[in-house]
C-alpha cells in the first residue's frame, strides 16, 4: 500500500535529486532539509546515522523504536524518533522531533493502485481491490493529498499520490486502521 518513490534514472538533474531526497521516502522532513546531504548523482555527506532503540513483543503487538541524527546539523540540533506499534488491526506510527524547528512534514507515498481521499481535517480513506483502510493523523496542522510519481524500475514512471501531513507540534501520530477479512 505504501511505496518509496524508487529510482527511474541516474545523473545529476533535478529529477534525480528529487528521487534521492528525504521527501521521496515515507519519513519526515524538518525545515525543508534532507536528512542526509545529497548532491551530484551519487554523492552523500553528513549521512543520517540510524539507531535502533528497542524491539518489544507483547501478547498483542510488536513495537519497534528507532531514531536518526540527520537533522543534528540544523540550528535546532534535531533528532527524529519513530516508533511503530503493529497489532492485528492497526499500525501506529509515532514521529517525534526534538529541538526547535519551524516546520516538520511527514510524507506517505501511496501505491498507484490505491485510491485515496481526504476525509475531514485529519483522516485519509484508502481503498484497493475491495479492501479499505483509514489513516488518522493526530497532531497534524494540515494534511494534503499530492500528485506524485512512483518509479518501480529504471526508466519507469507511474503516477501516484502522496499524503503530506504537517506537524502542529513536536509529535505526530499516524494511525493506519484496517478491517480483518
Amino acid at each position: 500500500m505504501l511505496v518509496n518513490s524508487g529510482t527511474s534514472q541516474y545523473g545529476t538533474d533535478a529529477e534525480r535529486q528529487r528521487q534521492r531526497g528525504t521527501a521521496a521516502h515515507n519519513t519526515v522532513v524538518v525545515d525543508g532539509e534532507d536528512s542526509s546531504e545529497i548532491w551530484a548523482g551519487f554523492r552523500v555527506a553528513r549521512r543520517a546515522r540510524v539507531k535502533l532503540r528497542a524491539v518489544t513483543r507483547t501478547p498483542r503487538a510488536v513495537i519497534v523504536e528507532a531514531s536518526h541524527d540527520g537533522y543534528r546539523r540544523l540550528p535546532g540540533r534535531n533528532e527524529h524518533r519513530r516508533r511503530w506499534i503493529l497489532d492485528d488491526r492497526s499500525l501506529i506510527i509515532e514521529d517525534e522531533i526534538s529541538g526547535t524547528f519551524a516546520t516538520a512534514t511527514a510524507y506517505f507515498h501511496i501505491h498507484p493502485e490505491v485510491d485515496a481521499h481526504v476525509h475531514g481535517t485529519a483522516e485519509v480513506q484508502l481503498a484497493c481491490n475491495g479492501r479499505s483502510w483509514r489513516m488518522v493523523f493526530e497532531g497534524a496542522s494540515a494534511i494534503e493529498l499530492l500528485s506524485g510519481t512512483w518509479h518501480p524500475g529504471f526508466g519507469v514512471t507511474v503516477p501516484n499520490r502522496c499524503i503530506m501531513a504537517s506537524f502542529a507540534r513536536a509529535m505526530l501520530t499516524t494511525s493506519l486502521f484496517w478491517a480483518l477479512p
